[in-house]
């Protein structure tokens, strides 16, 4: 069915499989407006070392997370059934693809959603990109000092490419092994 050259009367299993695809947008936009919020703030309670922030802030974006996967199933069950009404290939939906076949306003909506998704998902994949780093150059340094202090050789140096301990240089100890 090509929808984009009629309009489909209102209450039709077509309008309503649009509507029904529109809601589910929405949600799936402000479920990652959530996550991407979640994101900030994560990134920011660890640029401030705030250490409560940082567990609140990443256990607020497992659980965003987590809305979303479960969201998934009925997301899959209706591209499914969109598929059928719209002339899609079985386990072939795009939104572009429903956004082409889509009449007005539906086609709007749609495309406006698809935007805002997308910049929203980029944005979130940046940011967490970002935080990312900072993270493990935080952790990184943290492993220095501390092997540093104990007199340990740090974990790339502990042994050389053929297993064995590397000689060219130890680094000093603030404690022994007593103490």
């Amino acid at each position: 069915m090509n929808a984009t050259t009629q309009k489909l009367p209102a209450g039709s299993p077509e309008a309503q499989l649009l509507e029904a695809c529109c809601a589910q947008l929405e949600a799936e936009l402000e479920r990652q407006t959530g996550v991407l919020e979640s994101c900030t703030e994560q990134g920011r309670a660890a640029r401030a070392r705030d250490i409560e922030s940082l567990e609140v802030a990443t256990r607020e974006l497992a659980r965003r997370s987590e809305d979303a996967l479960r969201a998934e199933r009925d997301r899959f069950a209706l591209m499914t059934r969109i598929e059928g009404h719209f002339g899609i290939a079985p386990g072939q939906f795009k939104l572009s693809m429903l956004i082409a076949r889509a009449p007005e306003p539906w086609r709007a909506r749609l495309a406006q959603l698809q935007v805002g998704l997308r910049e929203t998902l980029v944005a979130t994949r940046r940011l967490l990109d970002a935080n990312g780093r900072f993270m493990r150059e935080g952790a990184r340094s943290a492993n220095r000092i501390l092997f540093d202090f104990i007199g340990a050789a740090a974990p790339a140096e502990a042994y050389t490419s053929d297993g064995r301990q590397p000689n060219s240089k130890s680094l000093s100890a603030v404690l022994n092994v007593a103490g």
